[in-house]
């Protein structure tokens, strides 16, 4: 009997650890914008929708927000561009309180097309 209790137990535990998900890793989820617009591409925008998806999922503490600076006399899009994944994600129902703005990373900051990019980061 107390063979199948300690069987019964073990089982219990190892199919809730199963179950448990692990914690979204600060991978940023990459997102373009139309080149010189606040328009995410299609593709973006169902990546946002998945990043939203996850952040609710795996309840994160923080969803961070990186969109490249803008260039000087060029046009001022950098709040357009963050509007716009906000908008994507409060339309997935992400607590918008969860949403912070971050720099680009240096890599990212770095790479062709970069002024055209923007990276979300869930931060567990």
């Amino acid at each position: 009997m107390r063979g199948k209790i300690i069987a019964v137990t073990i089982l219990v535990v190892l199919t809730g650890c199963m179950s448990l998900r692990p914690a979204p890793m600060k991978t940023p989820y990459v997102v373009f914008f139309v080149p010189g617009t606040t328009h995410l591409t299609p593709e973006a925008e169902q990546i946002v929708r998945q990043a939203a998806g996850m952040a609710l999922e795996s309840r994160v503490s923080k969803i961070e927000v990186a969109v490249p600076r803008d260039t000087p006399g060029g046009a001022s899009l950098v709040e357009g561009r963050f509007t716009a994944i906000q908008n994507l994600m409060s339309a997935a129902r992400v607590d918008l309180k969860l949403l912070a703005r971050a720099d680009l990373s240096q890599a990212g900051a770095s790479l062709p097309g970069a002024a055209d990019r923007a990276e979300v980061r869930l931060v567990p």
